[in-house]
């Protein structure tokens, strides 16, 4: 298979499934037997002696899986620029990032290199680069998937999950990894953060919120403003970053105890900060997060589910670098484990729009998305 968009680990290697399977490529901090796990790091992988829980589910359904995508190192960024394997493009944005961390999943998804791909999420490792690269991204609900065979970045806020072509295949393998199934349409009321009024997003973010907003309420939905107590979006995501970075440091402490070129010089930085971090530093991150946390369910007591935009802004040039709080929006799902999703609105800028539900969600979110993938386009 030519690769031109840098989306795969080497060669990609393919597992076939049953005629007619869909093709689902795997991130490469997921295990697949017979395989190296790399994670992102510049050392040869492990190979795997067993599929991970996902990847075993998957090929028990007679899936065709193909494997494995690249990835920000260690999971632990959002731009697919991987000091070790290389940068990843993003086929639907010449010269920007794909995002990431799950950058090789989304560019190969949205190359056509395959139907859909599993990847991680643990501040929006999943959400971003399907924004970025105008694709689906499931994150479900924490524990809903297991995570079994995945090498860790953050075991409090880590999420296997998935991206793909459609929502229709979304649906689809979430049923093969065993996830609750796409409920019946029905009218929705949906409530958007009062935070974004103050949040500088791009205009075609806010165009497609605003387009997103009317065509729903046309079609009978409720949209209205909402507040979501106790979530300081910077602080959320700054809180996120510095347990995954705590977490982090305890996963590769063994690497990081030795000066191993297996980790780069900005990656050792980032995860001594996290393990430098005083205990009070960290478990006031956890409370950060636990307010976020409840003020989405007090949020979610008056509506069904919340709407807001996935990233402030499309795709970022490599020549302008990665913009500050990239995932101001997408922690505020992980903060608590709430199911989220992101959807491209068509012909509205590579920016998706998100919907973070209830615990056990899933059936509307799917739903709900349907919805927004099918808004008409702008004339």
């Amino acid at each position: 298979m030519d690769d031109p968009f840098g989306c795969f680990v080497g060669k990609p290697v393919l597992h076939p499934g049953r005629p007619g399977a869909l093709l689902v490529a795997i991130k490469d901090n997921i295990d697949i037997a017979g395989q190296p796990t790399g994670a992102g790091l510049g050392l040869p992988g492990r190979v795997a002696e067993r599929d991970a829980d996902v990847v075993a589910r998957l090929r028990a359904a007679g899936t065709a899986l193909l494997g494995k995508t690249r990835m920000d190192e260690a999971a632990l960024g959002a731009s697919g620029d991987n000091p070790h394997h290389g940068r990843t493009l993003n086929p639907r944005a010449a010269g920007c990032s794909p995002g990431g961390s799950s950058s090789g999943s989304a560019a190969a998804v949205a190359a056509g290199h395959c139907d859909a791909a599993l990847g991680t999420d643990t501040l929006g490792s999943i959400r971003i680069p399907a924004s970025y690269c105008g694709v689906v991204g499931l994150k479900p609900g924490r524990g809903v998937l297991p995570t079994g065979g995945t090498v860790p970045l953050s075991p409090t806020l880590d999420t296997v999950g998935i991206l793909a072509r459609t929502v229709d295949v979304t649906a689809a393998v979430l049923r093969l990894l065993g996830g609750p199934a796409e409920e019946a349409s029905r009218v929705l009321r949906l409530g958007m953060p009062d935070a974004l009024e103050g949040m500088a997003l791009a205009p075609s973010v806010r165009a497609a919120l605003d387009t997103a907003r009317h065509w729903l309420t046309t079609a009978g939905w409720t949209v209205g403003p909402c507040a979501v107590p106790g979530w300081d979006p910077t602080a959320t995501r700054r809180a996120g970053l510095l347990l995954a970075e705590a977490e982090g440091a305890e996963v590769h402490a063994t690497l990081l105890g030795v000066d191993d070129p297996a980790l780069s010089p900005a990656l050792r930085a980032l995860l001594r900060y996290g393990r430098d971090a005083s205990p009070d530093r960290v478990a006031q991150a956890r409370r950060t997060l636990h307010a976020a946390s409840d003020g989405v369910d007090t949020a979610l007591a008056g509506f069904d589910l919340l709407l807001l935009p996935t990233t402030a802004a499309p795709a970022f040039a490599w020549a302008d670098g990665p913009p500050p709080g990239q995932a101001d929006l997408t922690a505020l799902a992980n903060a608590g484990g709430h199911p989220a999703i992101s959807v491209p609105i068509p012909g509205l800028a590579l920016a998706g729009l998100q919907l973070v539900g209830p615990h056990g969600s899933e059936g509307w979110l799917l739903a709900a998305a349907r919805m927004l993938e099918a808004l008409p386009r702008p004339q």
